[in-house]
């Protein structure tokens, strides 16, 4: 589900469980979250994150990123990001 206005637009993630880290990637934007259950590694221009339910994340999306679910439950985020039609 999204829902998008002029400047933002936001949406529910479901990141299942993988073996392997994700692929890098960089979007001209921002984008902030928020994990409801399960927990991820987050890489933000080399650097990792791990996050749980109830953490929040801010990304700069001009940097690489990626998002990594390496626990055995998926993870759940709503997410916001700007601009609305990246």
């Amino acid at each position: 589900m999204a829902v998008h206005n002029a400047r933002w637009a936001c949406c529910w993630k479901l990141i299942n469980p993988v073996p392997a880290p994700a692929r890098s990637c960089v979007i001209r934007a921002k984008k902030t979250g928020t994990l409801l259950e399960g927990e991820i590694t987050l890489v933000i221009n080399g650097e990792h994150y791990h996050l749980s339910a109830g953490e929040s994340y801010v990304i700069d999306t001009g940097l690489p990123h990626s998002f990594t679910n390496r626990a055995e439950i998926p993870c759940r985020i709503v997410s916001a990001h700007t601009p609305a039609n990246f």
